[in-house]
Order: C-alpha cells, then sequence, then structure tokens
C-alpha cells in the first residue's frame, strides 16, 4: 500500500438522546471528539410510534412556517 493517501480512522463517541453514549470508529476530517444527536431511536416517531414526541424546532422554522401560512 502506498503511505499518505488513505485517510485516518479515529475514535468518536455518539451521545445519544437519553445521555448513554457509543463509541465507534471513522473516517473523517472533522475533528471533533463527540457528537451529540438530536434526534435518534429514542425520539424519533419511526420507533416510537406508541409514544407523543415532540418535534424539535431548534432553528424556529416550524414557528417561521406557521406564520407564513398563517396556520
Amino acid at each position: 500500500m502506498k503511505k499518505g493517501i488513505h485517510p485516518l480512522k479515529k475514535s468518536l463517541d455518539v451521545i445519544m438522546t437519553n445521555g448513554s453514549f457509543i463509541k465507534t470508529t471513522v473516517v473523517s476530517s472533522c475533528n471533533k471528539k463527540n457528537i451529540k444527536l438530536d434526534i435518534d431511536t429514542y425520539k424519533h416517531p419511526c420507533w416510537n410510534s406508541h409514544k407523543k414526541v415532540f418535534v424539535l424546532d431548534s432553528s424556529n422554522l416550524l414557528q417561521k412556517f406557521k406564520s407564513k401560512y398563517k396556520i
């Protein structure tokens, strides 16, 4: 194999919405050591159809849409 052409593998912690985390290995140029998820299997309605799920609108897009179309 040629040296210096393959990306480096890094360890990354994925923090779930319930506070638990998963250690994984990634190939990326990103320098973050962890990623905190806004939506995962604990909050997504696809996996939680029996629970009431609240919409996370961190950038007010839903409110802007409602005010634009007067909903």
